[in-house]
């Protein structure tokens, strides 16, 4: 069993494979080319036993558009602070 996943976890990061593009969501590579013998690999060891691998990024999830969505924010919330007119 794998423990969460961290930046450092993945393999193209910690490999510090040239190709490598982190996803801002998950982490795993954005870049993953099955022609290239390192990323076979980093698939390979990447599976967990379900559909989710640890080293490849779901870019059918992680979508650029779908991660600027998550990660703009439209509202800020300030709880609990108070707001005091500026004094001139």
């Amino acid at each position: 069993m794998q423990m969460a996943k961290q930046p450092n976890n993945v393999r193209g990061n910690q490999i510090g494979c040239i190709n490598f593009q982190q996803c801002p969501i998950c982490y795993g590579c954005r870049a993953y080319d099955e022609r290239f013998e390192e990323c076979r690999e980093c698939y390979e060891l990447g599976k967990d036993g379900s559909n989710r691998n640890f080293n490849i990024c779901n870019k059918e999830l992680h979508e650029p558009w779908k991660v600027n969505m998550m990660i703009t924010k439209h509202t800020i919330e300030l709880n609990d602070t108070e707001i005091k007119d500026r004094e001139v």
